[in-house]
């Protein structure tokens, strides 16, 4: 898929997404649709190497699916006028498109690739030990968004205050599914494979929790 056509299928994607934020189809299965969308590779692992790469590969259609639940989050975010969850959408909805680096050919710097850059591109995530940073940093911190109700009353004081967003407590459980997820995706297929399908995981599971606080129709059942 060329950049161009990742960019119109993202944002086609993030239009789609934001249409059926409250569809009732979506109040339910949190935990069974962030475990499944983390395993996706493995489905299509014994496909041909053509169909395999253009769904799960690099700029493939999990990827742009990625960009386009980023996109989703980014507009439902200023809809609902949620500083915090716009800016993290943003910043991670930049680092998947490489800061624009294709549209204003832009090249990496040498910084980056003297540091050791798996993919060569403007971004920070694929360099060795950010890698883990930008897996674990996020899910820790939306792990602890998700236990607010057991925060100090000074701290929730605090929270409430700056605006911090709230999410369903699944997300802590969804955590463990994802992880568990990623572990077999890796065993089975590989480590870029469990990539990609984990990173559009832990973003379907932030939507799905966050709108579930949202949403308290849809804040109960799994």
């Amino acid at each position: 898929m060329s950049p161009w056509e990742h960019l119109f299928a993202s944002a086609a994607a993030a239009t789609l997404l934001v249409q059926l934020w409250h569809r009732p189809e979506l109040r339910s299965g949190r935990l069974a649709w962030a475990g499944l969308v983390a395993l996706l590779p493995i489905f299509f692992w014994p496909l041909p190497i053509a169909v395999d790469e253009f769904v799960t590969g690099k700029e493939g259609v999990i990827e742009v699916f990625t960009s386009g639940v980023l996109g989703a989050l980014l507009v439902r975010a200023w809809q609902q006028r949620q500083p915090w969850v716009g800016a993290g959408a943003a910043l991670l909805l930049l680092e998947e498109l490489d800061y624009g680096q294709w549209i204003f050919a832009v090249a990496t710097p040498q910084s980056l690739l003297d540091a050791g850059s798996r993919s060569g591109n403007l971004n920070s995530h694929n360099l060795p030990g950010m890698e883990v940073l930008w897996r674990m940093g996020p899910l820790l911190l939306c792990v602890a968004l998700a236990l607010r109700e057991r925060w100090p009353p000074h701290w929730e004081a605090r929270a409430v205050a700056a605006r911090l967003p709230r999410l369903h407590v699944d997300f802590v459980m969804g955590s463990f599914i994802l992880l568990l997820s990623g572990l077999a995706t890796l065993i089975v297929t590989s480590d870029q494979h469990m990539d990609e399908s984990g990173e559009l995981a832990a973003a379907v599971l932030v939507a799905l929790c966050w709108r579930a606080r949202e949403d308290p129709g849809c804040s109960t059942p799994r």
